[in-house]
């Protein structure tokens, strides 16, 4: 008897093992991750995605560290599987549809598929569906396309439903940054700043803003900020305009352009 629940048990042990398997990868993932270990992060989502029982908000993190580290034909591989088979042997609710779709428009957007991100993004905010990274990535895709009177709509709308959304305040500032109204940009960049946002992006184009409202000093701190801060896949501003912005304040003090988009 005893040696039959001994067997027992470790049947059932293994079973739970077995069945929980993709779940012990996602925590590997999440512990790698927080380490600064992307590569581990990235091979342990794929042996939750391999067990077939990855959930939706963990096929979500996978896809974005994927395009994050440039890795855009996995991440569009794991998105469309979720879209189309669904996750854990079940088709998609809405919500987690919708979650997936968000970051389906960043796949889109490294495609080279910019008005097939905005078109989704649209869609979805049409449907009523609201947030950060929704507002975060339709507005900067709108920005991109250069349409600032339905960007400038979507930015405000945005700020308003959260006004203090790291991405939004950018993408807003961004925007006046674009229209030439540079007291606009500088305030809104001094909201974001000061919420310390670890993305080089702010830091940038709040240099802009400062050394367009007349104080070059600061914007010559906040571009030696944003050169500490990590640069990626999925960076809007590369390293390079960063470093060319200050070598023209310290050769004749006045960089050309007027913002992120002299890049």
């Amino acid at each position: 008897m005893i040696l039959l629940l001994a067997v027992l048990c470790f049947v059932l042990l293994g079973w739970y093992l077995w069945w929980n398997r993709s779940s012990f990868s996602v925590l590997r993932a999440h512990r790698a991750f927080q380490k600064g270990d992307e590569a581990g992060a990235l091979a342990a989502f794929a042996q939750a995605e391999a067990a077939g029982r990855l959930g939706s908000e963990a096929t979500a993190s996978y896809a974005y560290l994927a395009l994050k580290n440039g890795r855009t034909d996995e991440a569009s591989e794991i998105l469309n599987r979720a879209l189309v088979v669904g996750r854990r042997g079940r088709v998609l609710k809405l919500s987690p549809r919708r979650l997936l779709e968000t970051y389906q428009s960043l796949v889109f957007w490294k495609q080279g598929r910019l008005d097939e991100a905005v078109a989704l993004l649209e869609g979805l905010l049409a449907q009523g569906y609201r947030t950060q990274t929704l507002y975060g990535n339709l507005g900067f895709f709108l920005l991109e396309q250069g349409d600032l009177v339905t960007a400038e709509k979507v930015c405000l709308e945005a700020a308003d439903w959260d006004p203090d959304g790291k991405v939004i305040l950018d993408n807003l500032a961004s925007l006046y940054l674009e229209k030439e109204e540079w007291t606009k940009a500088a305030e809104v960049y001094d909201r974001l700043l000061a919420l310390e946002p670890r993305f080089p992006e702010a830091w940038h184009g709040g240099g802009w803003a400062a050394l367009k409202t007349g104080d070059a000093a600061e914007a010559r701190r906040r571009w030696e900020k944003a050169l500490e801060l990590p640069f990626h896949s999925l960076t809007t501003v590369e390293r390079p305009a960063v470093e060319a912005a200050i070598r023209a304040l310290e050769s004749d003090g006045d960089p050309e352009g007027k913002g992120p988009k002299d890049r």
